[in-house]
């Protein structure tokens, strides 16, 4: 063994000591409950009684380390206590919750202390720091995320663990917003909104998500926020496999295609899309991918969406049947015919012999796809 691979070793050793997480993935944590205590808190807020409020987050922080009641705990009480305090008490978050989407959020409020509206009110610098700490916790770059292969990045973030991607999104979805509103370079944040889009997909952030491209479009398009200017009209629907009553290996790619249309138009809401095997929720295996049209013509779809999933166990041999809605932002349950798009249909599994289609990443026409992306 080289005398310099013996030294690596022995600094992945001795970093691993000074840090016990690292080379772990970052811990999942359980919902927030409420409790006695934190119901007091917050009636301390409500009274107006900001120094019992700090007080009781402080102690609900102390007393529940490591759980998420802790965490949320010191992040209230971060709010309430003097100004001279609140440094420490993000970083005691950013400590005692390492790569949570808590110490994002902590980590976060220390830039905006440094640069933003508490600090220098230099939000080139905020972007830059923001920049790093989303690079700390395994994201690509700002200039990345902006400028590379959408579809290839976002496929590396959808495989990094849950918290991991939950503490991304909080740090890109604020970067968007601060070189939107604060910066005035639409066309950037325009770049990082798109990405958020394909990245984040689905999960808590995607009215966010979306709303932020239809803004940064109109920022673009027409100088200024248009609200209300979007229509609602029922999603188009496209299958591409498996079609109604083919034969398909136990465990079938599910591949769907939808789409509203121009920028008159609200755009899928994947939030609300509903996607099921045989009763079984498949939205937890799903992998969203989209192409936006950047020449904002009439009558052209600007955002298509490729929606891909697989059954997570393999499937037993028979008919099957699948059931899609797909929902067009701002659709009303009250206005059932206007906004959605609802499928059902049966295929078959014959045997227990993979599909070699099935195994197959390429949709058929990537190029071509792609092309106006």
């Amino acid at each position: 063994m080289s005398k310099w691979k013996t030294f690596a070793i022995a600094l992945v050793l001795c970093l691993t000591l000074l840090d016990p997480t690292a080379g772990q993935p970052p811990r999942t944590y359980e919902p927030m409950r409420m409790t006695p205590e934190y119901r007091a808190a917050r009636d301390a807020v409500y009274r107006q009684d900001y120094e019992k409020a700090a007080e009781l987050f402080l102690r609900i922080g102390e007393q529940n380390p490591g759980t998420t009641l802790g965490a949320t705990g010191l992040l209230n009480a971060a709010g309430f206590v003097p100004e001279e305090q609140k440094r420490s008490v993000y970083r005691k978050v950013v400590s005692g919750y390492p790569r949570s989407r808590f110490a994002a959020e902590a980590g976060l409020e220390l830039i905006t202390m440094d640069y933003g509206d508490w600090g220098t009110n230099n939000w080139r610098d905020w972007v830059t720091a923001a920049d790093r700490l989303a690079v700390s916790f395994g994201g690509p770059s700002f200039a990345r995320a902006m400028g590379g292969s959408r579809s290839r990045l976002a496929r590396e973030v959808r495989a990094l663990p849950e918290e991991t991607q939950v503490a991304l999104t909080q740090i890109y979805v604020d970067t968007q917003v601060i070189l939107s509103y604060r910066l005035g370079q639409h066309a950037q944040a325009m770049d990082l909104a798109l990405f958020n889009r394909e990245a984040f997909a689905g999960g808590e952030w995607d009215g966010k998500l979306e709303g932020a491209v239809e803004d940064e479009l109109e920022f673009l398009k027409y100088g200024q926020n248009q609200p209300g200017l979007a229509d609602i009209i029922n999603p188009t629907l496209k299958i591409w496999s498996p079609r109604e009553g083919q034969t398909k290996g136990p465990r079938p790619r599910i591949r769907l295609e939808a789409y509203t249309g121009d920028t008159t138009v609200t755009q899928v809401d994947l939030e609300r899309l509903q996607i099921r095997l045989d009763g079984q929720d498949l939205k937890p295996f799903l992998v969203v991918r989209a192409k936006f049209d950047r020449r904002l013509k009439l009558g052209k779809p600007l955002e298509t969406l490729r929606l891909e999933a697989r059954p997570p166990q393999r499937l037993t041999p028979g008919n099957h049947t699948l059931e899609v809605v797909v929902i067009a932002h701002g659709y009303k349950d009250s206005v059932p015919n206007l906004g959605a798009t609802r499928k059902t249909w049966t295929f078959r599994v014959a045997g227990n012999r993979d599909d070699r289609e099935d195994e197959c990443d390429d949709w058929g026409d990537e190029q071509e796809w792609l092309r106006d992306d």
